[in-house]
């Protein structure tokens, strides 16, 4: 559709729900960056009441959760922010380099794109926001890419029917008390989050990465609950991203 249009603005259904498409940049820039205070609701996918946590994901929020929450990430997208992780994100390219150079030299003589590019998401947002280093091209049995790799796997039926429901009908999810993610992927994230978070406190340890950001904000706004939820969910939220684009390459 987007291929096919040449107007800055589209709109169609997806079932019986109205749905927008913007493909002009400038107005793009507008709705998310110049006159976002206007337009700081999103979509309600799941119901709070089955999925707490999925709720509270960046993407699905609403009004003023969604205002504060997308203010609070976006100093970790500032220009010295991303300056400083420029030479982590080349340190993944040069693995990646390397991947490539021994795929081809070997006796397959091909490339598993899709692999290749799950890979390269997880090194990229592990190193960046994390700081952890999972070094997905030269371990194979890595958890990360595992469990990418179960996530998004269409050729499980009832997962993908999951995703489009979720997606394209989300008064199904509430009928089917359906979940961003199964208890065991969310209980891997939140097992990662909680030990990144209690090794940096204890150890006094600053990477200038999106842990340091979450950090202060719960020393400033005094939240004595480390476990809180909505800290576990804005660390998930970078690899949300990356499943999403798992599922595109699929």
């Amino acid at each position: 559709m987007y291929e096919n249009t040449v107007h800055p603005y589209v709109g169609f259904f997806i079932l019986d729900e109205p749905i927008l498409m913007i493909n002009d940049l400038n107005l793009i820039e507008h709705i998310l960056i110049k006159d976002f205070t206007n337009f700081k609701d999103r979509v309600p996918v799941v119901d709070p009441n089955i999925d707490s946590l999925g709720n509270k994901m960046l993407f699905f929020q609403k009004s003023h959760f969604w205002y504060t929450g997308r203010k609070r990430l976006s100093r970790s997208f500032t220009l010295a922010k991303m300056r400083s992780k420029f030479e982590r994100m080349k340190n993944c390219a040069e693995s990646m380099k390397n991947w490539i150079r021994k795929s081809l030299n070997s006796q397959k003589n091909t490339l598993e794109i899709k692999e290749l590019f799950a890979k390269f998401t997880v090194d990229i947002l592990s190193t960046s926001f994390y700081s952890i280093e999972t070094n997905s091209f030269e371990k194979e049995d890595s958890p990360f890419i595992e469990l990418t790799r179960r996530t998004a796997n269409w050729q499980n039926l009832w997962q993908a029917l999951q995703v489009i429901y979720l997606y394209l009908s989300p008064h199904f999810t509430r009928i089917l008390k359906l979940k961003i993610m199964n208890e065991a992927n969310s209980e891997f994230f939140r097992n990662i989050a909680w030990n990144l978070i209690n090794s940096r406190e204890k150890q006094d340890i600053k990477r200038n990465d999106l842990v340091d950001i979450l950090l202060e904000i719960k020393k400033r706004e005094n939240i004595r609950n480390k476990y809180s939820e909505g800290m576990y969910c804005s660390l998930k939220q970078y690899f949300t991203h990356l499943i999403s684009l798992k599922r595109g390459y699929s």
